[in-house]
């Protein structure tokens, strides 16, 4: 829930998504990237930051298997994270509206392509 409610303070991302299908300018995308980038890995630092510190004290306290099994779901999360991280960088550094040129196995890692 909480890696949840840390992503909604990301929303400038979905809005950078969603203009894909409208005409904006390369500069207001260029923009809109950056500023998604910037916003974007500020959550997942903080958030990331604070699953570990969470989930090395439940870890001190219990070795339960649970903490496994929830690492290794929220494992898929962290590579989507990183897959959108990639492609916003890469929009940034190219001029704003990139797609990504290579698919991968991953749904979410094709999200920027839709």
């Amino acid at each position: 829930v909480v890696y949840a409610v840390f992503s909604t303070f990301a929303y400038l991302v979905n809005l950078l998504l969603a203009s894909r299908f409208l005409s904006v300018s390369r500069r207001l995308s260029t923009l809109l990237s950056a500023a998604a980038l910037t916003i974007y890995s500020s959550c997942l630092g903080a958030n990331w930051a604070w699953q570990i510190k969470f989930l090395s004290s439940l870890w001190a306290e219990t070795h339960e298997m649970g903490i496994w099994i929830y690492l290794a779901f929220v494992s898929l999360v962290v590579w989507d994270d990183i897959v959108l991280v990639k492609w916003l960088f890469t929009n940034v550094k190219g001029g704003g509206q990139q797609r990504s040129k290579k698919k991968t196995g991953s749904s979410m890692a094709s999200k920027p392509d839709k």
